[in-house]
């Protein structure tokens, strides 16, 4: 499957690339969006990123990419553009004098006027064939592929980076053309992560939910298909609080592991980490934070809900629910008498598991995680963009 994605302004093609070299350009994570495909693609989902022309301009002008920019590149162009016609003498005297006379006198202005209609006729020269001609000598000129135009440059158009080429198609559409760069290839193909945090955002739940649910459904299955006894009922009630635990479990983990804000949460809430080091350690603390942080979650009982809800609501600003909290502290109090007492209370009793109860737990978990799951989906976009600014400090292009 492909693995590209492409820039277009107004519909006209700036910039395509393999998810290799992928980046988010000037776009941020708040301009993704999923949307039916055309006419041609009816049922196909797109994805992509999605702003407007204005927005688009003044955020390359953020990062010093502005008019006085294309100006400069203009200059330098100009002076390869002539340099180009000294070598294409010889091949092709007549086009080369047609040129010529053609672009004396224009200017930056004038430059952008014959792109303006490039646009606007969507004569996009990647997609033109070698013996495609255009009754204006310029725009044939801009409009060629390989013919003319020199490795120094991005394109035919007087500039030297892509930057300055989607600025000047910039220059000349509406400050409400859209600005899309289309992720589809690359999301269906795998090959990028960029809206792995966005689909699951769109679902009603989170991947480590479904997991979670269809553990359940699966001891559903046994406790409505087999005559359930003490035994299994035990075994049964255990394993609605392993399902619990595993859903707290990795999705702390992946919150942690995937932002640096929530990272940050944890070291400052944990006890263990509450030492002093020395300021020449400071390098090496950092570089083995990660792995102390795994260490000590591993040893962490994600089935201790009144501990591990002051860790949510600490780390991951999630409050467990309290009308839950009193039965499932029971439950995980029975949990554990049938994984290390093999049923018996503390006074040596028997704990009488039943299908009912098995049921009764079941019903109390999923809505008590529910609950939380909601609060996990609602705040994946804010986990997401904590973790960096509103877009690269350099973002350029890598050509390939």
């Amino acid at each position: 499957m492909s693995s590209w994605y492409d820039i277009k302004i107004q519909g006209f093609k700036v910039f395509c690339n393999s998810s290799q070299c992928f980046s988010e350009w000037y776009f941020q994570k708040s301009d993704r969006i999923t949307r039916e495909g055309d006419e041609a693609n009816i049922g196909t989902r797109r994805y992509l990123y999605v702003t407007d022309a204005a927005t688009a301009r003044r955020r390359l002008a953020l990062q010093g990419c502005d008019r006085r920019l294309l100006e400069s590149e203009y200059e330098r162009a100009i002076l390869d553009i002539e340099k180009e016609f000294e070598y294409a003498t010889e091949y092709y005297p007549d086009d080369v004098a047609t040129l010529r006379e053609a672009i004396t006198g224009m200017t930056l202005d004038d430059w952008l006027s014959k792109l303006k209609v490039i646009v606007n006729e969507e004569l996009d020269h990647r997609a033109l064939h070698d013996d495609y001609q255009h009754a204006d000598a310029v725009i044939n000129y801009l409009t060629s592929i390989g013919k003319w135009n020199s490795d120094n440059r991005y394109a035919s158009f007087p500039c030297l980076t892509p930057d300055c080429y989607t600025l000047a198609v910039l220059e000349v559409t509406p400050d409400d053309a859209e600005v899309i760069m289309d992720c589809t290839d690359c999301v269906k193909a795998g090959s990028i992560a960029a809206f792995d945090t966005y689909i699951e955002y769109l679902q009603p739940r989170t991947y480590f939910y479904e997991i979670f649910k269809t553990s359940i459904h699966d001891i559903e299955n046994i406790v409505h298909t087999i005559e359930v006894n003490n035994t299994l009922a035990k075994l049964l009630f255990s394993g609605v609080i392993t399902a619990l635990e595993t859903y707290l479990s990795d999705t702390m983990r992946k919150l942690i592991f995937n932002n640096q804000a929530v990272i940050r949460r944890y070291v400052e809430f944990e006890d263990l980490f509450q030492k002093k080091i020395k300021i020449s350690e400071i390098y090496l603390t950092l570089e083995k934070l990660e792995k102390d942080v795994s260490a000590l979650l591993d040893k962490t009982s994600f089935h201790n809900v009144e501990e591990i809800s002051k860790l949510y609501q600490s780390v991951l600003i999630v409050n467990f629910p309290s009308e839950e909290m009193l039965e499932l502290k029971k439950a995980v109090e029975i949990r554990h008498d049938i994984v290390h007492r093999n049923g018996k209370t503390f006074k040596g009793e028997y704990r009488d598991i039943t299908e009912q109860n098995v049921i009764a737990l079941i019903s109390s978990v999923v809505s008590f995680l529910a609950k939380i799951d909601d609060q996990i989906r609602n705040n994946l976009l804010f986990y997401e963009n904590d973790n960096e600014s509103d877009w690269s400090p350099n973002p350029r292009f890598q050509l390939l």
